[in-house]
């Protein structure tokens, strides 16, 4: 199973933007109002009144401009932030599909589809380790859904294993009481009743017949349950990816 929890301690925090060029305008534009009623309500114009007003004036004209700058930067950025989870999500779409694919089709809501054999269960492809953090500035619910996988699907291998043994273990108990009732055929003995090897052979039939049952029940919802972590992650990943 994936070792996700020293790459979880990595998950970058979500960029913050101080906004220190607003207060600085606020209090440009007081000293400009200040001094504009200075001037304008004295009795003597004086050239360094007019000067130290346009001085004012000009500052708050570069207060516009680095806030209009500011604005510009932070959009580019958010642009290429979202760019970059755009491309992470369309990875980790198309790794979810290749998963659901090596798996095999959805079950049915009422009914079961065949199960496939545990060497054929996939698993998560160890590079999404390298990139499953970096959704997570958008969206961590998707960080917790691919563990949800990658454990969905070691269950869902262990329970096809469990399926093949019981399998086995019933063919081979079927096996055993045919042979016996074999050895008896053509004669008037009733091995039902009469033979102990074949009441012994008989009952561990149905004990195997009724392991397969409950194992391939397990089996049944721990493949189910893989699918619909898969509907939850495309769920996810659709609206980050831009995919409909």
């Amino acid at each position: 199973m994936l070792a996700y929890a020293p790459l979880l301690q990595g998950i970058a925090r979500p960029h913050v933007v101080h906004d220190t060029v607003t207060p600085i305008l606020h209090d440009t534009v007081r000293v400009l109002v200040h001094d504009t009623t200075f001037v304008l309500q004295s009795d003597k114009l004086r050239w360094t009144d007019v000067a130290s007003l346009a001085l004012t004036f000009g500052l708050v004209v570069a207060a516009v401009v680095a806030i209009g700058v500011e604005i510009w930067r932070e959009r580019v950025r958010q642009r290429e932030e979202a760019q970059d989870q755009a491309a992470v999500a369309s990875t980790l779409l198309e790794e979810t599909r290749r998963v659901r694919s090596e798996l095999g089709p959805p079950p049915p809501k009422a009914g079961v589809v065949a199960l496939p054999k545990s060497g054929t269960v996939p698993k998560v492809h160890p590079w999404v380790q390298g990139i499953i953090t970096k959704i997570a500035l958008t969206n961590a619910a998707i960080v917790g859904e691919f563990l949800r996988l990658d454990r969905a699907l070691h269950n869902c291998r262990v329970a096809c294993q469990e399926v093949e043994r019981a399998q086995a273990a019933q063919e081979q108990a079927f096996a055993l009481r045919d042979k016996i009732a074999g050895t008896y055929k053509g004669t008037d003995v009733n091995v039902a009743e009469e033979i102990s090897d074949y009441t012994t052979a008989n009952r561990d039939a149905q004990i195997a017949a009724q392991n397969v049952g409950t194992v391939l029940g397990l089996a049944d919802l721990a493949y189910a349950g893989c699918h619909r972590t898969l509907d939850r992650l495309e769920t996810l990943l659709k609206p980050i990816a831009g995919v409909p």
